[in-house]
């Protein structure tokens, strides 16, 4: 059976960020949505972006009433998510836990999940998944990827719960190679990435948004504390090569 590039499903969504989006989202005839991410107390680049990206895709769709939620970017389908009338899931994945009860009932529309994993999970079809949201950020003007002559270095991005278990800016040092902090600010951490020549990748938006960036980037693990799952939810619809020539 053959399969749809991710480039290809990626286009799907741009067009549905485009002029089918007040349809495609609004269908239940309700008004504005809440958005839902996870938050960490500490910051974290990967989901923080939720809070200003989602606003600039879809100016206006977003409000504080809780009675229809949209489920963002994030290994965030799980038990945890709040009761709500409505839920539109949009490039979330499922990574700890099970899904909440009643998960794809009439009260929840699925326009995507992140990736082949999540959807089989989920018991949804291949129509379903697409990408992680982070992929739309190379669709604005200031995370637009730049030519390899423009890029530089090589950077090293931790899961953010990672960050305790070792002296990583020593390490980095030695290795001639530039840590950077996930709970920096999220503007900041993606121009790094955008900006790199080469990127590993712990954190898994680091490997996301460099793959958006088209540059190059290597999976690493460094602790048991990383889901491996979410690895290879990010990695199977891809078709770019991970490793540079």
């Amino acid at each position: 059976m053959t399969k749809t590039p991710s480039c290809c499903r990626a286009g799907r969504v741009i067009d549905f960020l485009g002029f089918r989006r007040r349809s495609a989202i609004l269908n239940f005839g309700e008004g504005q949505l809440k958005l839902y991410y996870y938050k960490s107390a500490l910051g974290n680049f990967g989901d923080d972006l939720n809070g200003w990206l989602w606003e600039t895709l879809l100016p206006g769709f977003f409000d504080e009433d809780d009675s229809v939620r949209f489920s963002g970017i994030g290994t965030i389908i799980n038990t945890d998510m709040p009761s709500a009338k409505k839920w539109i899931v949009f490039g979330s994945g499922i990574g700890y836990g099970y899904p909440p009860a009643g998960f794809g009932d009439a009260d929840w529309k699925i326009i995507c999940v992140r990736g082949p994993l999540s959807a089989r999970v989920l018991g949804l079809n291949e129509s379903q998944f697409i990408t992680d949201g982070a992929a739309f950020l190379n669709t604005l003007a200031e995370f637009k990827p730049l030519a390899e002559h423009e890029r530089a270095g090589t950077i090293f991005i931790l899961h953010h719960n990672a960050l305790k278990q070792g002296d990583w800016e020593k390490s980095c040092q030695q290795a001639g190679i530039t840590m950077v902090s996930p709970r920096g600010e999220a503007r900041a951490v993606i121009q790094k990435i955008r900006h790199a020549k080469l990127v590993l990748a712990d954190a898994m938006h680091a490997a996301i948004i460099a793959d958006a960036m088209r540059v190059p980037w290597v999976p690493m693990v460094t602790s048991s504390q990383i889901n491996t799952f979410n690895g290879l939810t990010v990695r199977k619809p891809f078709v770019l090569p991970t490793f540079p020539p």
